[in-house]
């Protein structure tokens, strides 16, 4: 049995290409209207995503609820919502954003970006060796890319800047 690409698959990738393939040219505006009326725990997704990379966080908080509202069970929108409530100086609930997500997908490579953002929650809250220990349990899985995240994530936190602002060159692999 092979698998099906769902009805919704082309709207999402035309959310995805439009909210992060050109963050600074193409306003979210645009792409909220491709969310439809907000059903599509998918699209909200990748909106609250979108909104959060180019440093919108209050704004990303509520695609990213709607989502969880709908869908209870994604791993990629409790993890999200958990970054979106570490930038917003709520460390406790990113903290619990970020647990929620791990055994909803348990198996999932990108896994140590939850370890990654639970360790930026730590910092947020000012508990450092909290912070070293689970960065570098992210940094560990795959390490290729994970540092590069672990970087951003702290970069972003102690500017307050959007994440890929000063840090771009920092991240490449």
């Amino acid at each position: 049995m092979g698998w099906a690409i769902g009805p919704n698959f082309r709207p999402t990738l035309k959310v995805a290409t439009c909210v992060l393939g050109d963050a600074v040219k193409v306003p979210l505006a645009q792409a909220a209207p491709l969310a439809g009326r907000g059903e599509d725990a998918a699209i909200l997704t990748v909106l609250g995503a979108g909104t959060t990379i180019i440093g919108n966080q209050r704004v990303a908080a509520r695609p990213l609820e709607k989502a969880l509202a709908l869908d209870p069970n994604s791993a990629w929108a409790w993890n999200r919502s958990g970054c979106v409530q570490s930038y917003l100086d709520r460390p406790e609930v990113a903290t619990e954003h970020f647990e929620r997500s791990l055994p909803l997908s348990p198996f999932d490579p990108m896994k140590f970006n939850a370890f990654i953002g639970i360790g930026a929650a730590h910092f947020v809250a000012g508990r450092y060796a909290d912070t070293v220990h689970w960065q570098e349990k992210g940094a560990t899985r795959p390490a290729r890319h994970s540092l590069g995240v672990s970087h951003r994530c702290l970069a972003g936190r102690t500017k307050r800047e959007p994440i890929f602002r000063d840090c771009s060159t920092s991240t490449r692999t």
